[in-house]
């Protein structure tokens, strides 16, 4: 398979009429009525104008001022805008057009080929985390932040995809103060039968655990070292000091994972336990002892103790996910992280100067359409190129390739 093929192929056509539509002077227009972003069909500033504006031209000059952006608009569609005219239509209108446009595309996206080196009997495997970023004190108000960052500000974007697909099931902008774990009570994505979904463990919610079973999903998590775990037959709690492997070899039982403060209303699950090499026994002591002395927590030996062990928790069979791949499909949280990686080193979408919470807010669904763009993209590419022999695709690489193009 050579670039050709990709390029004919029907979804690359599918992703090509679906960027045709986003830019498409007439829709962009009628959307930008509907929102009241213009109020005249003679409006000077476009709704195509503007959103050019807060992708393009802000992915190649994330620090452009008010007049850099003045000149843009002039260079590139010859109208003339003085600053103060052009701050002006920054405003909850011009907020809520830019974010009917990511979200029109967002519901969209698609690309349906799986990779063709994994083998799975789950329909998704949707991985979720979330990445926050100091903002400047003037968005305070509006973004604020935990009490031990610099500027009283900041954002949090929790995250959701298919690695099966690329596909992003859900994105939520909140503030950076808001616990994981509270998003993922308030934002449900539309979990269904027979997903696998990889949380990181700032995610740990019982009642979602007992959602995921109550509809025939399936999760992975690491284990919180305090949950409520009980023998299936006897009933009685079980402490994880009792059950720790003793050699390098992977433990896995049953058990029963019940509400953390009635322990009652319990579902089956089953854990997994294995040792880690001392040096990462070392490290993450370190860790645990520099937020311990940081947040004034005192620490339990059996918290000391758990530093030397991975410990995962899933309502999946053995037969559906052997204990042998539990720490291997767990590792897929990596791509989420890389995925964040890219929208901090490649489209700056952390890099913000003091500005109005109309323009931030619109600078911010500007990168996140261009993120979707690029993701959709090296998803199809991925999925065709695996078929190339001795290549591989790198993702930091391609999202700066498409920046750039």
């Amino acid at each position: 398979m050579n670039l050709e093929d990709i390029s004919n192929s029907v979804e690359f056509l599918q992703i090509n009429q679906l960027l045709e539509e986003l830019f498409d002077e007439e829709s962009l227009q009628k959307q930008s009525l509907e929102t009241h972003f213009i109020t005249r069909k003679t409006s000077q500033l476009t709704g195509r104008m503007f959103l050019l504006l807060n992708t393009i031209e802000l992915a190649n000059f994330p620090k452009n001022s008010l007049q850099d952006q003045c000149l843009w608009l002039e260079e590139h569609f010859g109208v003339r805008f003085k600053k103060q005219s052009l701050d002006q239509r920054y405003n909850t209108h011009s907020v809520k057009f830019l974010k009917k446009c990511f979200e029109n595309l967002l519901s969209q996206w698609f690309v349906k080929e799986k990779p063709q080196d994994l083998t799975t009997t789950f329909n998704r495997i949707l991985l979720r985390d979330s990445s926050t970023w100091q903002l400047p004190a003037s968005l305070a108000t509006f973004y604020p932040s935990k009490s031990a960052s610099t500027t009283g500000a900041s954002i949090k974007i929790d995250y959701c995809v298919n690695y099966l697909d690329g596909k992003i099931e859900q994105l939520v902008l909140e503030s950076g103060r808001v616990p994981d774990a509270k998003i993922n009570t308030e934002y449900m994505v539309n979990y269904q039968n027979n997903d696998l979904i990889i949380n990181d463990l700032a995610y740990w919610n019982y009642k979602v655990f007992k959602n995921y079973t109550k509809i025939g999903a399936y999760f992975v998590s690491r284990l919180k070292t305090d949950a409520s775990l009980f023998d299936l037959q006897t009933n009685e709690s079980i402490s994880l000091v009792d059950v720790l492997p003793k050699d390098d070899s992977m433990v896995g039982f049953n058990c029963s994972l019940a509400h953390p403060q009635t322990h009652k209303d319990a579902i089956a699950v089953r854990v997994c336990i294995e040792k880690v090499p001392q040096l990462v026994k070392e490290k993450r002591l370190d860790k645990l002892q520099k937020t311990a002395k940081s947040q004034k927590w005192n620490l339990s030996q059996l918290r000391i103790e758990l530093c030397g062990y991975n410990l995962y928790v899933t309502n999946a069979s053995q037969e559906q996910l052997p204990s042998s791949l539990i720490r291997l499909i767990y590792g897929i949280r990596w791509q989420i992280e890389l995925i964040f990686k890219i929208w901090k080193s490649i489209f700056a979408i952390d890099q913000v100067k003091p500005m109005s919470i109309f323009r931030f807010e619109c600078m911010l669904y500007g990168r996140l359409i261009l993120i979707l763009i690029s993701n959709q993209l090296q998803a199809l590419f991925k999925s065709k190129i695996e078929l190339l022999d001795d290549f591989e695709l790198s993702e930091i690489k391609a999202a700066s390739s498409l920046k750039k193009n």
